[in-house]
């Protein structure tokens, strides 16, 4: 790796006075090597991080949670096909995308003083329909009235979230034809014909070798 490639992806910005935080995100654990990438494919992956650390830096910046920058960076990933996350995820051996997300807290935040001292996170797994697991999440572990255990998954999560303001969406929302061709080479079957899906996202974000 050359000195350029180890500069921070959020030059210029600086804490005010008082304040101390650090942001960690994770663009997942694929891997992506000079000479199977092109640089204008690096180019978008490094911008589409960069995003997700702004919308996160944003909301620490103007006072907010820890938890809502968390979820504010991973939205913008999940939003984005670049990356194995809700739109744009690879696809389970049968073909289906099945998405998880869990939320880790040291204590309570600090917004929402009626959660139990006890309450330090919750996981969400098998969602088929969320749009944003990382909100779906989120919603879950702010209703302990609706949401007491620790662990949801499948329908279950996915109604109790839609109850709290969480988004569904029809399943095919998170396909694209790249995650498909990938999935089938995979498993070493024709990647054609394309599934007939009555939406397919434009994935063409993605920069052709």
């Amino acid at each position: 790796m050359t000195l350029s490639e180890k500069q921070p992806l959020l030059e210029g910005y600086t804490h005010t006075k008082g304040q101390r935080y650090v942001l960690v995100i994770h663009g997942g654990a694929g891997t992506m090597s000079k000479e199977g990438s092109t640089p204008k494919q690096q180019a978008a992956y490094k911008a589409s991080l960069r995003a997700a650390l702004e919308a996160g830096y944003n909301i620490l910046r103007d006072g907010g949670e820890a938890m809502d920058a968390v979820v504010a960076a991973v939205t913008s990933m999940e939003d984005n096909p670049l990356f194995n996350s809700a739109k744009g995820a690879v696809f389970n051996v049968e073909g289906k995308n099945e998405l998880e997300a869990s939320l880790m807290l040291s204590k309570p935040p600090a917004s929402h003083p009626e959660i139990p001292s006890t309450r330090r996170g919750l996981g969400v797994t098998l969602l088929t329909r969320a749009r944003n697991p990382s909100q779906l999440v989120r919603a879950l572990y702010l209703a302990p009235e609706k949401a007491p255990h620790t662990f949801f998954s499948g329908v279950t999560a996915e109604s109790i979230g839609a109850s709290l303001g969480a988004e569904l969406v029809d399943p095919s929302y998170f396909f694209t034809e790249h995650r498909w061709r990938e999935h089938r080479r995979e498993l070493g079957l024709p990647e054609e014909p394309l599934p007939q899906h009555p939406h397919i996202p434009d994935y063409e974000t993605i920069p052709p070798p």
